[in-house]
Parts: C-alpha cells; sequence; structure tokens
C-alpha cells in the first residue's frame, strides 16, 4: 500500500521508491534486558522477532540504502550487555543487504561506540529527494515544515486501541495529515515489545506536531496479517467508539 506516491509501507516499515530506501522506525534493542532488571519478566522474544521481521522484508525487495529512523537502542544512560551484542547483530543484518545510516533518536545518546565500531554513521536528518526523515523527539534546523513535501517522524510509537466487548485491543498504526502544506507520516516502531500509544487517549509528544490536526490525519493499521488497512480518519474513530 502507498501511503503517498513515492512512500510504500511494507510491514512496519516505509520504502521510498525513488532511492530504493527502506525506513525502520524505534527498535528499542535492548528493552527486553531492561524490564528484567526492572523486575518485570517477559519472554525473551522481542529482538529475535526484530530480527526475524528485518529479514523478511531485507530479502523480499532490493534496497540501497536502510536508514533507522532513531531509538536504535533502549538503554538512556548506558550500553547493557545485550546493546552490545544486538545492536552490533542487526547493524550486520542490515549491512549485508544494504548501506546503512543511523538518525540518532533520544534514547541513542550512548549508541556512538556501537556504531564506530560497525562504522556506521549516525546523524540527526536525512533528506531523500523532497522527503526529510528526523526521529521528532526535538526540531531540526535543517528539517522545517513547509520546505519539505513529506516528514518522516519517529518517536511516537503510533497506535490504536480496538474495543471488542470488554476488551480492547491495541494496533500498531501508521498516520498521515498536512500539517504547513508538508506531509506529516507517523511510523511505529518496530519492536513488538513497544505496544505503541494509544492516540485515542494520548497526546502527541513531538514539537514539530504543536499545531497538527490528528483528527483530521489518516489511520493505516497493520493487523496481525500485516496487511495494512485504511482506517479512515483518527476523528471519525473517536466518534465511532
Amino acid at each position: 500500500m502507498y501511503i503517498t506516491d513515492t512512500l510504500r509501507i511494507e510491514d512496519l516499515s516505509l520504502v521510498h521508491e525513488p532511492t530504493s530506501t527502506l525506513i525502520l522506525g524505534d527498535t528499542h534493542i535492548g528493552e527486553e534486558e531492561a524490564l528484567t532488571h526492572q523486575g518485570v519478566l517477559v519472554p525473551q522474544f522481542a529482538f529475535k522477532d526484530l530480527y526475524r521481521r528485518t529479514h523478511e522484508i531485507l530479502t523480499t525487495g532490493a534496497y540501497q540504502t536502510v536508514v533507522v529512523n532513531g531509538d536504535v537502542k533502549h538503554n538512556f544512560g548506558r550500553i547493557s550487555d545485550d546493546e552490545w551484542d544486538n545492536v552490533y547483530t542487526y547493524v550486520e543484518l542490515l549491512r549485508s543487504h544494504a548501506e546503512v545510516r543511523i538518525i540518532r533518536g533520544n534514547h541513542d545518546s550512548m549508541l556512538d561506540p556501537i556504531t564506530d565500531d560497525a562504522k556506521v554513521t549516525v546523524t540527526d536528518h536525512i533528506r531523500l529527494d523532497d522527503v526529510a526523515i528526523c526521529h521528532g523527539h526535538k526540531e531540526v534546523d535543517e528539517v522545517s515544515l513547509g520546505d519539505v513535501q513529506t516528514l518522516i517522524l519517529g518517536h511516537e510509537h503510533p497506535a490504536i486501541g480496538l474495543r471488542d466487548g470488554e476488551r480492547t485491543e491495541h494496533f500498531k498504526a501508521f498516520v498521515s495529515g498536512d500539517l504547513d502544506g508538508t506531509t506529516v507520516i507517523l511510523m511505529p516502531s518496530m519492536n513488538q515489545l513497544r505496544e505503541g500509544s494509544n492516540l485515542l487517549q494520548e497526546q502527541l509528544l513531538s514539537p514539530y506536531l504543536d499545531e497538527f490536526d490528528l483528527k483530521s490525519a489518516e489511520v493505516i493499521l497493520l493487523g496481525e496479517d500485516r496487511e495494512p488497512r485504511r482506517f479512515g480518519t483518527l476523528g471519525s474513530l473517536q466518534a465511532n467508539r
């Protein structure tokens, strides 16, 4: 499914067709270990799922470049053992298929020792023709609304909670809307432990989105079959709750 003329949804990622660029968001490698240290027992599946899912995306397409849009690792102030091993393993998977470029997220202050070892450049934003990509936790001087046709943001981990009787199930979502003449796309997290922020109840975080009309934004949900489905606007979903 195409979300714009040049951007296609592929599982939880985006593909910029003109430049053969695969865009992945918010991998949060190391979250399992962090939760375990906090006393929260979770099945150790997240990195295996991330690796498998990414491998499937890479092997079903041909890409010149892979962009990871921020929060590659999970811990803020240190590099855990899992992060040392798994970030490097993940980057090597990406490098085996394409050039790798990483955008720094708010969780990536300690990323450089790993990426320096892997010889991967980390930056605050990337431009692909008339598309700009940045994580979204802060404004980047080189990226201004109205100066690009499309702005892709991570950081928000958008999701929608759909109710079935007494049960509410959350689905990762892509969200697309207009802001000052720029199409803004919010990407979901690639990490299955990151269920996502239910946009029917929670507020947006990025300073880019202070004036974003979320109610008129289009919502595309990804089901268990990994197929994207258009669900109308967020406002229509709120009205039908």
